[in-house]
């Protein structure tokens, strides 16, 4: 996919280079396998090992002169580790003219392209569901068709046509050439969202640091014990009671109620980091870096906006679990994937919400 797409960027910048792709990045445990891992041939390594390779890159890059450094991945889960790099770099190089830029347009606005296939190409895959793994397979018209623009053989046409099996989600691959021509289209599309992102990126200047000292903000234990009370019973409840611009960032406060539950619903905030401190109830927490049949949360609707900023949810395979209860303090850095898979006693914490890039709507008093 990188291979068609990063050179079509280049192109329509008109002042860039594409670097060598990294091929190796975080697949799942690998003893005990989880995620990818599970499967024959994957190859995995460590999500520290994975942010080590690439500062290394990166900053490499910068040594040779790179003053706009992209990052840009075509898995979801390994968003996580580019955006922390990005961020660790800009931190240490706020002396320098180089930044580095991590552009998660590139895979998550109309993610496998699913409204351009249907209102530019007139291609409906079944299901008409917009996730990875619609059917058994993590593959799409929207890969097959980027990909054969490199090689069909990758795509394996001719041993599939030999086969009668030349489909894919219920789409005729054949003729070749007009699914070589999509693939071409798609790959343009996809090149113009991310060369706008980052243009928008190279423009987008640091908040300049306060020039006053901030008003202290108190929020008193009555009225954390009053929103727990208006909190209903028997559905979650996710009430924000501050949202703050704290210089360069925002900070929340809010506070969450979860009923009881065996069945496990997660999330993956891509922007937004969260601590969680367990007043009542308790619940067992999953966490993981990945997350399949990721589903964009509505980015106009008010959970964004007000609460979680950009977000998916999914399925987590796998992923660790920890017994949580009163006094317990968790912290979910961006990007990670979370949820109860059960919750024996109703379950209330207050969260802190860390928004660096300040995308979530201000609430004071």
């Amino acid at each position: 996919m990188l291979s068609a797409t990063t050179e079509a960027i280049a192109r329509e910048l008109g002042n860039a280079l594409v670097a060598p792709i990294v091929k190796f990045v975080p697949e799942g445990d690998i003893d005990p396998p989880s995620g990818h891992m599970r499967y024959h041939a994957t190859i995995s390594v460590r999500q520290e090992t994975f942010e080590a390779l690439l500062t290394d890159i990166v900053a490499s890059l910068e040594a040779h002169g790179f003053t706009d450094i992209v990052l840009i991945g075509d898995s979801g889960g390994n968003g996580r580790g580019m955006e922390n790099v990005a961020t660790g770099l800009n931190a240490r190089w706020t002396d320098r003219s180089s930044r580095v830029h991590y552009i998660p347009e590139y895979y998550r606005e109309d993610i496998y392209s699913c409204d351009f296939l249907k209102e530019e190409l007139g291609i409906f895959q079944q299901p008409d569901e917009c996730r990875a793994t619609r059917n058994d397979f993590h593959d799409d018209y929207h890969y097959s068709s980027i990909i054969a623009t490199t090689d069909p053989n990758r795509i394996r046409a001719e041993q599939r046509i030999e086969a009668g099996l030349f489909s894919i989600n219920g789409v005729d691959l054949n003729p070749l050439e007009q699914t070589i021509e999509n693939g071409r289209r798609l790959v343009q599309y996809r090149a113009e969202i991310t060369a706008r992102a980052i243009r928008v990126s190279m423009a987008r200047t640091p908040s300049p640091a306060p020039t006053q000292a901030m008003p202290a903000v108190h929020i008193s234990s009555a009225e954390l014990e009053e929103t727990i009370a208006r909190a209903p019973e028997g559905r979650v409840s996710d009430q924000q009671i501050r949202m703050i611009d704290v210089g360069g960032m925002n900070l929340g406060v809010g506070v969450v109620k979860r009923p009881p539950t065996t069945t496990l619903s997660a999330i993956q905030h891509h922007n937004q980091a969260e601590i969680y401190r367990v007043v009542a109830g308790h619940g067992v927490l999953v966490t993981s870096a990945e997350m399949t049949d990721l589903r964009e949360l509505d980015p106009e609707g008010g959970t964004v906006l007000r609460l979680t900023g950009p977000s998916a949810m999914g399925t987590i395979e796998g992923g660790t679990s920890q017994v949580v209860g009163p006094g317990d303090i968790v912290f979910i850095p961006a990007g990670v994937a979370h949820g109860f898979s059960e919750i024996t006693e109703a379950i209330t914490y207050i969260v802190y919400r860390i928004d660096p890039d300040q995308l979530v709507e201000l609430k004071g008093n």
